[in-house]
């Protein structure tokens, strides 16, 4: 029972980390496009929140989207873009940074 139990689960893990892949390559795809327009900044933010655990890249993807939204006048992607940089500070345990940037998060959405 347990032999099945864990040929089970390789079998479903592998079918998520396929589904993830292929979903970054398709945000990817999105941003190489450089189309400077929302549906840039959502694949950007999108990115940013698939590398929780790396926060370095989840803060470059996050400020690469909220130049672009800015650019465009994008609030939603802007306010987006500040909540993916505030997390970022928040895995790097920096909370006050993070805090900082939930507000700038919150008062972008509320205007």
């Amino acid at each position: 029972m347990r032999h099945c139990l864990k040929i089970v689960f390789i079998i479903l893990f592998s079918f998520v980390l396929n589904a993830q892949q292929n979903t970054k390559d398709s945000l990817l795809a999105i941003i190489d496009k450089h189309a400077g327009n929302s549906t840039e900044v959502d694949a950007l933010v999108s990115l940013g929140r698939m590398y929780e655990t790396q926060p370095d890249s989840m803060f470059l993807y996050g400020e690469k989207g909220l130049s672009l939204a800015r650019k465009i006048n994008y609030k939603k992607g802007e306010g987006d873009c500040l909540w993916v940089i505030s997390g970022s500070y928040y895995f790097q345990q920096n909370y006050g940074e993070a805090i900082r940037y939930n507000l700038e998060s919150l008062r972008v959405y509320q205007d």
